[in-house]
Order: C-alpha cells, then structure tokens, then sequence
C-alpha cells in the first residue's frame, strides 16, 4: 500500500511526541471552528479538559506506534486512569458507554484508531512528497482499509438489512468534493485539490479538515500509492514533472513549517487556572484533582 518499501515510522513518531496537550470544553461541531493547522498540531478530544487524561492519551498512542503496547492494554490503563479520577458519566451528563461518555470503549477505541491513522497518513503524506516518489507514485487512490459493519453510504434497516443513503457513499463524496472516477475507482493526482476538499468541515458535518487519511471521522479509508505508468493507462491528467535523475530525496514541509501560534478556540483561562494550581479539571469548577501535573 506504501509506494516505498523504506517508509519507516519515524516521521510519525515525530509527529506524534511534536503535538501540544490542548485541554478544551468544545464539543466536536464547535470544534472544527478552530483552525485546521492547529488541530493537527495538538492532542485533544472534544469536552475533554482533563491534561493528565490527554497526556495519558498521547502516551498510549505513541506506544501503539512504536509497537511498546497493544490496543486492549491501551484502552484498558486509560480507561483505570479514569476511575482513579472518579469520573462518573452519568454526572457528568454522558450516556454510559456511547461516545459521549469519556470512559467508553467505544470512544477510547475511536481515538487511539484516529491517533494512529492521523500520525500514519502525515508520515506517508511527507514521504510522497519527495522528487522520487512523485515521479513514480504520482498519484492517490482512496480505497477500503478498515472493514465498517455499517459504510458510509448506507443504514442498517429492519431485520438488520443495509439500505443506502444516497448522498453519503464515499464514491459520492468524492465526486462532491471535485474528484473524477476512473472506472469508480477514486484517483486523482498527489497536488490535486480533492484531497483538500474531501474533509472539508464545511462540506461535510463529519469531516476532519486533513489533506490526509482519515478524512472523516470514524472512517475506514486509506489511501493507496498509484504507479505512473497505471494513472496514464486510466486517463489521470498528472502534473509535468521533472524525473529524479540525480536528484537526491527531500522531505516534504515539516510540521510546525509556516505555522503561527494562535489562541482562537482554546480556553486560556482554563489553560492557566490548570498550571497555575498544579491541579487536574475533570469539569470546570466541579471536579479538581490536586498534585497532579499536565505535560506541554
């Protein structure tokens, strides 16, 4: 699935111990009003505002990374991490065991997957970027890599049958968002802005705002490195490039390249009663653990 069989980890790795603790009250809708670059660049989840809970986070999915754990280890100590706490869901105005709930499974299981498939994608992201890569793999394809019992695209109905949502299909969102189908497969060239539009937040309500995979969340779809040679056969309009004789490698932008710190969207007044009384918020002026400390 990657086009260079040197793809390692460590741009990921990278990726993943650069990213800022950002503790926040916003929940998911509200959250996409926050600046894309941002989010990319830091650990959160929505209505959490919990910095040992999201450092406890960034650790497990670092590990996973790295391969230091596994998924039910991970989700397992999170899920301690919040009963040392004393978290109740139902206090808390959660439904015990959706994705409302801090401590379900589901949703500890929802942001590991996500974690990974974000810091994945970036480090293949970086490495098609190189003079090389482009030349021979110029080109994505969006193709199925995680089984959904449910596709966007379709409903489970009476009797447990699926019945489609027309609208939602993957291949109809890519065509939504600007993309061709070449024999209803979703190609379209590394520079094309499909790939921008395809997480589009102000498209679609569950888009993730990356240029990457996943675009959406909850999503089983990755992207597939595509030959030069099998884009021109189907008819793929590609960039004029130069080949990489005598060219060595360069990594695409880092990832703090071009970014200015801002403040939009993050909860400076929590943020700072959090440093200043070394203490742990489970909710805002409800639930306070002393003597802990949050990470940077």
């Amino acid at each position: 699935m990657m086009e260079d069989s040197g793809m390692t980890w460590e741009a990921a790795m990278q990726y993943l111990h650069s990213r800022k603790l950002m503790p926040t009250e916003l929940s998911s809708k509200e959250l996409q009003g926050i600046a894309a670059d941002i989010r990319r660049r830091s650990v959160f989840s929505a209505r959490l505002t919990n910095l040992e809970v999201i450092q406890a986070l960034k650790d497990a999915i670092a590990d996973l990374a790295s391969g230091k754990t596994n998924e039910a280890t991970a989700r397992a100590k999170l899920q301690d991490l919040y009963d040392s706490l004393g978290y109740d869901p139902v206090e808390s105005g959660a439904v015990r065991g959706d994705l409302t709930d801090l401590s379900s499974d589901k949703r500890i299981r929802l942001q590991l997957e996500t974690g990974l498939k974000t810091a994945g994608n970036w480090a293949l992201h970086q490495q098609g970027q190189t003079p090389a890569s482009r030349w021979q793999f110029p080109a994505w394809e969006l193709v199925r890599i995680g089984i959904r019992m449910v596709p966007r695209g379709f409903q489970r109905g009476k009797g447990g049958a699926l019945t489609e949502m027309p609208g939602d299909s993957w291949p109809e969102r890519w065509v939504r968002a600007g993309g061709t189908l070449y024999e209803g497969r979703m190609i379209a060239a590394k520079d094309d802005e499909v790939w921008d539009t395809l997480g589009d937040s102000g498209i679609f309500d569950d888009g993730l705002d990356n240029p990457y995979p996943p675009f959406a969340f909850n999503s089983g779809m990755g992207w597939r490195a595509v030959r030069r040679s099998e884009a021109l056969a189907l008819g793929i309009e590609l960039p004029e490039t130069q080949g990489p004789q005598g060219q060595q490698g360069q990594k695409g932008p880092g990832l703090n390249d071009g970014v200015k710190v801002s403040t939009e969207g993050f909860d400076l007044e929590l943020l700072k009663r959090a440093r200043a009384e070394n203490a742990i918020l489970i909710r805002q002026d409800e639930m306070m653990v002393a003597g802990q400390k949050g990470g940077e």
